[in-house]
C-alpha cells in the first residue's frame, strides 16, 4: 500500500481502490494502514507528496506553480498553505535558505 501511494504522487490515488488492488475492504485497509504506519492512507499520502516537493525544490528552479501542478495540487497557493503547515515555512523561503546554505550560495 505504501508503495502504491508513494507511486500516485502526481495524482491523488482513490483509497477504495488501492484496498480492492490489495484485496481488502476500505474499512479493513485504512484501519490496519493506519495500525502500521500510524497514519490514516490520506495523511500518509500527503506526507510523501510534501517530502517529494522539498527534493524537487532543492533540486532547481521549478517554479512553485509548477512544483503544485505536478504534485496534483489544484493551485500553487493550496501547495504553499499545505508545505507551511507541514513544514512550517514557505516554500519559497525554505528554498531560499537552501540555496544560502550551500557553498557559494547567498541569502
Amino acid at each position: 500500500a505504501e508503495r502504491l501511494l508513494a507511486e500516485g504522487v502526481e495524482g491523488a490515488p482513490a483509497m477504495p481502490d488501492i484496498a480492492r488492488r490489495l484485496g481488502m475492504a476500505y474499512s479493513h485497509f485504512r484501519r490496519e494502514f493506519r495500525r502500521q504506519t500510524g497514519l490514516s492512507p490520506q495523511r500518509y499520502y500527503n506526507q510523501v507528496r510534501l517530502e517529494r516537493a522539498r527534493r524537487l525544490l532543492g533540486a532547481g528552479d521549478l517554479p512553485l506553480k509548477a512544483i503544485a501542478e505536478q504534485l496534483g495540487y489544484s493551485s500553487a497557493y493550496h501547495f504553499s498553505w499545505a508545505f507551511k503547515r507541514h513544514f512550517g515555512v514557505a516554500p519559497g523561503h525554505w528554498r531560499r535558505r537552501l540555496a544560502a546554505a550551500r557553498p557559494g550560495g547567498r541569502a
